[in-house]
């Protein structure tokens, strides 16, 4: 009867109706529904393919394959909407078919949205997007082990976000020794945040790296690991010549409770190069360290240097604001002064 429709010239939409009604008739016979589906298969490209989208509801996996790659070969209109829709409750055979042939477009949708969306909304977009395309790490490795710096950094920053620092731990270790020192200052904090890594491992070498933001986020690292073993390496940083790695050294060192920071971040604030200076009023805005707000002030007055006059400025208003908030009995906020004062990028 199948056949007979197709061959008797009646409109698409026709015999699509009329296949619908034999498709019913055979519920329980997978054989039949899989004779009608070849019949419509054989239908000219172009052709309607309502009789297909159907197919693709079937009870029987093997019925929603092969109608998906039917539908994939016709291409209609909407047919990556329908096929992401499929893929919700799809079986492993029907997921790996549709994936092959929307994965690269889907994943390129979202890396070329990424940029333009909130975090919460690039998250959740994320989240569903590695649902839906089963090879979606082996994508991402790819954009993380080749292309311009820009990529690998994105790359990286979508790893972070989406929680595949794990997933992704070889070639992200990798990176930890890339040529470039964005690269491997990104790499580095990604990669201290994994439970399998041992801070030993990647923090002997990241800590002797040449340039600062390495060591600057290596350090972080331990603090966030309360990586006590390395206390004379944060003592010996407390110090450096780097106004970053001094600032989270020192930082570091009062959140671990290893002693007082009140001598360092005083000398920091007195020290003769401006962007220390800065970096010590972000520290201290950090670390809450309030009682020496008047060496703030006295750079505030008479600092040398513009910018480190308009950054402790800030630094004061902020303050004001949060106690005269707190003084009117609403929760204060704690106060953030203008700019991280970290100068170099992460």
């Amino acid at each position: 009867m199948g056949q007979w429709l197709a061959a008797s010239g009646m409109h698409d939409l026709v015999q699509d109706e009329r296949l619908e009604r034999l498709r019913n008739h055979c519920a329980t016979d997978v054989g039949a529904r899989v004779q009608l589906l070849r019949v419509a298969a054989a239908r000219k490209k172009g052709s309607s393919t309502g009789f297909l989208k159907t197919l693709l509801a079937d009870t029987d996996e093997r019925v929603v394959r092969m109608a998906a790659r039917e539908f994939i070969r016709r291409r209609p209109a909407d047919y990556e909407n329908s096929l992401l829709q499929l893929m919700t409750g799809a079986g492993d055979t029907v997921r790996r078919v549709v994936g092959r042939a929307i994965g690269q477009a889907g994943f390129d949708h979202f890396w070329n949205r990424f940029d333009r969306m909130d975090k919460p909304t690039r998250r959740q977009a994320g989240k569903a997007m590695m649902k839906l395309l089963p090879d979606a790490i082996a994508r991402l490795t790819r954009r993380l082990t080749g292309g311009p710096i820009e990529q690998r950094l994105k790359a990286m920053q979508m790893a972070q976000e989406l929680g595949l620092s794990e997933a992704l731990r070889e070639p992200l270790l990798a990176l930890v020794g890339h040529p470039n020192p964005k690269v491997r200052s990104k790499a580095v904090v990604l990669v201290g945040g994994l439970a399998s890594v041992k801070p030993e491992v990647l923090l002997e070498r990241a800590l002797e790296d040449v340039d600062g933001r390495v060591r600057s986020n290596a350090i972080e690292v331990l603090e966030e690991q309360k990586a006590t073993q390395f206390l004379p390496v944060l003592l010996q940083r407390a110090r450096s010549a780097h106004n970053r790695e001094r600032a989270n050294a020192i930082k570091a060192l009062h959140r671990m409770k290893l002693g007082t920071v009140g001598p360092e971040l005083l000398a920091m604030l007195r020290d003769n190069r401006p962007e220390h200076r800065v970096s010590a009023m972000w520290l201290l805005n950090e670390i809450g360290w309030w009682r020496l707000i008047g060496e703030v002030g006295r750079l505030a007055r008479a600092d040398t240097n513009l910018r480190v006059r308009r950054y402790a400025l800030g630094v004061l208003k902020e303050l004001s604001a949060a106690m005269k908030s707190s003084a009117a009995g609403a929760p204060a906020p704690p106060p953030t002064a203008p700019g991280k004062g970290q100068c170099d990028e992460r």
